[in-house]
């Protein structure tokens, strides 16, 4: 039987810790990117066992920012 990591948030189950590894796919980035954000205090890192380490998508949203982009229209 295969194991995950995912621990479930109530009944809608989904996931409120994921591995560093699946998160950097989600957002786009590198693994090293989210244990950078994790060193830098701005999302927390949970550790699981002695090698896993999760986080939570939620805090990397909260991280994210939009960048205002300027119309073609406007030239």
């Amino acid at each position: 039987m295969p194991h995950t990591t995912r621990i479930n948030d109530g009944p809608h189950h989904s996931p409120s810790r994921i591995r560093i590894n699946h998160a950097a796919e989600l957002y786009g980035c590198t693994p090293k990117t989210i244990r950078r954000m994790i060193s830098r205090g701005e999302i927390t890192g949970y550790k699981f066992g002695p090698r896993i380490i999760l986080v939570s998508p939620e805090e990397i949203e909260s991280v994210l920012r939009v960048i205002p982009t300027v119309s073609c229209d406007d030239a």
